[in-house]
């Protein structure tokens, strides 16, 4: 996935092929800048575009002041990943939360269903093959909902992990990102230092 300029998103660089794979993440934890004011242009780009102009713009910002130190630059990038890591996180553990309780009232709700099956059957008299049907019939029942209850977990988690995953590749393209650049930030900020060292001598 190329990196444009800023100025070349703004002016506009060559489209991405219609075949190319989704972002790993969504823009609700992309790497960008707050980029408000300039929401009248941005919105006659195309919104992938928009996304990778504001994530280039996101490493820029850690480097425009050439009088900080490397290692406070990569503190700021740091904690601004961690940040966006522990939103990440919160909003990942809310819909666990959302789903567990949604799966438990369903459980609830099945588990009352059948309970008041079999006080209807019970209040009636039945032979011994009615009962031997209606109750096979209630455990298929259980069997089918339990089941298909164990798929729907699974669905979850494996959504869940493959969301994870992204995030985390994503988060590792962003860090190699960075590096290349604070490579470059470094060294030409030790120059400067060291010229600086030699004038005053």
């Amino acid at each position: 996935q190329k990196i444009c300029g800023v100025l070349l998103f703004l002016t506009g660089c060559i489209s991405s092929p219609q075949t190319e794979a989704p972002p790993l993440v969504s823009a609700e934890f992309s790497l960008q800048a707050d980029r408000q004011a300039m929401d009248d242009l941005r919105s006659q780009i195309p919104a992938e575009k928009r996304i990778q102009n504001d994530e280039e713009s996101f490493l820029l910002q850690f480097f425009t002041n050439p009088d900080q130190s490397p290692d406070k630059v990569r503190e700021r990038f740091q904690e601004a990943v961690r940040r966006k890591r522990k939103s990440f996180d919160d909003k990942i553990n809310e819909e666990r939360k959302v789903f567990n309780r949604e799966n438990q009232k369903n459980r609830d709700d099945f588990q009352q269903l059948q309970k008041e099956k079999r006080e209807s059957f019970s209040s009636k008299k039945n032979n011994s093959e009615q009962r031997q049907n209606f109750y096979g019939k209630l455990d298929t029942e259980r069997r089918e909902y339990n089941e298909d209850d164990r798929q729907k977990k699974d669905r979850f988690e494996d959504d869940i992990r493959t969301r994870r995953k992204d995030f985390e590749d994503y988060i590792r393209s962003k860090n190699a990102d960075f590096d290349t650049r604070y490579k470059a930030y470094m060294k030409e900020y030790n120059e400067r230092l060291e010229a600086k060292k030699l004038k005053e001598r």
